[in-house]
């Protein structure tokens, strides 16, 4: 089994979206529910521009951000031999 530290992620570029279209670029709602319910900081690596707006340039200025109680300690490990959760407490 695997213990799980993190969990990072990116968020997708609207590049190819009408300029009407925008998100805000900043860990959502889910992220942090999906880290506060396995226990784990989130990182999230996303564009340095919010709100984000479709058609914007591929390849604008980065950010990363850490988000969730940095105390938190996994409860959960990924076997990657089934796919599956396992708990580890």
């Amino acid at each position: 089994n695997t213990q799980c530290c993190a969990f990072f992620h990116c968020h997708t570029p609207l590049t190819n979206c009408p300029s009407t279209v925008s998100r805000e670029t900043i860990a959502s709602q889910g992220d942090l529910d999906w880290a506060n319910k396995y226990e784990i900081p989130g990182i999230l690596f996303d564009y340095d521009m919010n709100p984000l707006r479709g058609g914007h340039d591929i390849d604008l200025k980065h950010k990363t951000i850490v988000f969730g109680d940095y105390k938190q300690r996994p409860s959960f490990g990924f076997n990657v031999k089934t796919g599956e959760y396992v708990d580890i407490k």
